[in-house]
């Protein structure tokens, strides 16, 4: 809900218990969290990313709350930009997980820029994009593809000039070079998932290296979510026929009547003319 002065109403959490949930986020939107039942007592926060910070943590009645705000202000965007991850722990282990995310009107896209150790949530047929700076020219950027239930597939890598950089942390420096990544679901997992119940799948993880003297690891883990829709028919998930080739990387899901084609004979007659001045020549055509 939006207020005066471009401000937005936080979003609350109220006892998550779990892993991997969404959350979208408004630009300079909070994110509160709310913890009441005695479960969630004895847990702590943590948070993962340089996009989100942890501005307070407060007593209430019958429990506590953590307020979580967005480290920089985000302009709108055309895609999802992954914020980061919030875990809830106790001293048994993980009890739930947030994944954060810019809210965009294109939900088919999302954008991790420099992650570290995450866990990113997924559709069958969105796809990702994953973006690391370098402050000069000799950092090389490899990436290697673990399989889970379902697995991802690179569709694209280049090195560029960099983009985005508004959205990049104040404490980065500037940098003069982009390593960009690509990924989707491989063509096997587009027809495995089809058949499978409702549910989350894993998706295996990306893992990157840069090679050059200063060695450096990431790794993003991918859970997806498939729900399937009993009002709408799942004909395919179609993939591109080459990379950049506009929206043709979204998925289609209803099933749609054909346009059937139609076909006409056209009879062509020429008509003499000894002069060009005579005036123009026209060509009947008749359609049986």
């Amino acid at each position: 809900m939006q207020s005066t002065g471009n401000k937005y109403s936080p979003v609350q959490v109220r006892n998550p218990l779990s892993k991997h949930h969404l959350v979208r986020l408004l630009p300079a939107q909070r994110l509160d969290l709310i913890f009441t039942k005695p479960e969630f007592q004895a847990c702590s926060v943590n948070i993962s990313g340089d996009f989100l910070r942890l501005d307070d943590i407060e007593q209430v009645r019958n429990g506590w709350t953590a307020s979580v705000s967005q480290l920089v202000n985000f302009p709108p965007a055309d895609t999802n930009l992954f914020l980061g991850e919030i875990t809830i722990f106790d001293e048994n282990g993980v009890v739930a997980s947030l994944c954060v995310v810019t809210d965009s009107p294109n939900t088919d896209c999302f954008r991790a820029i420099e992650p570290t150790n995450n866990h990113f949530r997924l559709e069958p047929h969105q796809v990702l994009d994953v973006l690391f700076y370098s402050e000069g020219f000799d950092d090389v950027w490899d990436c290697k593809v673990v399989a889970g239930q379902l697995r991802l597939e690179q569709i694209d890598h280049c090195r560029r000039y960099p983009s985005y950089l508004e959205l990049l942390p104040p404490c980065n420096k500037w940098p003069v070079e982009e390593h960009y990544f690509r990924f989707r679901l491989d063509s096997y997992s587009i027809e495995l998932v089809q058949s499978l119940p409702q549910g989350r799948y894993d998706g295996g993880s990306l893992s990157f290296m840069k090679q050059n003297g200063n060695l450096q690891r990431s790794n993003l883990s991918i859970v997806y979510n498939w729900r399937e829709k009993k009002s709408t028919v799942y004909k395919a998930l179609l993939l591109p026929r080459k990379i950049g080739e506009g929206r043709s990387h979204h998925a289609h899901f209803k099933q749609r009547k054909q346009k059937q084609a139609m076909q006409s004979t056209i009879t062509l007659r020429k008509i003499e003319c000894e002069e060009m001045e005579a005036g123009c020549n026209v060509i009947f055509a008749r359609c049986g």
